[in-house]
């Protein structure tokens, strides 16, 4: 007697990363961050360390062109978490003017002196749709 063969669908990582990043935006929107708690500001730097590299993958940068650090901020402040790349940076933060999460993206100019020379910034829940958030990205940091 034989079994019948199971079916599972496929999922491609473009798939799971666009999953992994819903759940992300769905976590923070709905949260009330304690940023006070050391377990809480851990997961959320966690987690958008994890959104970071999956937007970095999306944005085609290879391995080893950027760096993902993370600045924990003092007991009651979320902190910072930043892609850099030699002439830029994506960075999640929370505002103090803002209850919700934001995503700035800053295009530097110069070697020694960093000027601002672009800048944009998203809600959190542009990562919802990733590729247009990607087509926004790419010319603020001239990466075409």
């Amino acid at each position: 007697m034989s079994l019948p063969a199971t079916t599972y669908p496929s999922i491609t990582r473009s798939g799971v990363e666009n999953l992994a990043l819903k759940r992300y935006v769905e976590t923070v929107s709905q949260r009330s961050f304690q940023f006070a708690v050391p377990e809480v500001k851990y997961r959320f730097h966690r987690d958008s360390r994890m959104a970071l590299r999956i937007l970095a993958r999306k944005l085609g940068l290879p391995v080893g062109s950027y760096s993902i650090r993370s600045h924990m901020g003092e007991l009651s402040e979320p902190g910072h978490i930043t892609l850099e790349l030699a002439k830029g940076s994506i960075q999640i933060f929370q505002s103090g003017l803002h209850k919700d999460i934001q995503i700035k993206i800053r295009r530097f100019d110069g070697e020694r002196h960093r000027l601002l020379v672009a800048s944009l910034t998203s809600p959190i829940a542009a990562l919802l749709d990733v590729d247009q958030l990607v087509d926004r990205i790419i010319p603020t940091l001239s990466l075409a």
